[in-house]
């Protein structure tokens, strides 16, 4: 039971979340994506190996592109919706257990 609570209280938290995110994305958007740029420059601007960079400009080509940034988006949220999922149902289950009725074995 202390699952499902601590699972219903991620649904509720992510939700939350969820439109924060959207709202923050959807009004400051083009300057999310220039810091994530710089960021990506940054981390090919780092990388000694030619290949690695190689795939690094390709992501951030993806990114530049309307669709592309929505998408990782979307993704990250994906994500973070199974986090919030997962350890809030084990936080509730495990706060439970905490203060369940000890069994007495007899």
């Amino acid at each position: 039971m202390g699952m499902r609570i601590g699972a219903l209280a991620g649904v509720f938290a992510f939700v939350i979340t969820a439109v924060m995110s959207a709202v923050l994305f959807a009004t400051e958007g083009n300057q999310l994506r220039q810091l994530l740029g710089e960021q990506m420059q940054a981390q090919i601007a780092k990388t000694p190996d030619p290949r690695s960079q190689e795939i690094l400009q390709q992501f951030m080509a993806k990114l530049a592109t309307p669709e592309g940034i929505a998408t990782f988006f979307l993704w990250v949220m994906v994500v973070i919706a199974v986090l919030f999922l997962l350890f809030s149902a084990l936080g509730g289950a495990l706060r439970a257990s905490m203060s369940g009725q000890r069994r007495r074995w007899s």
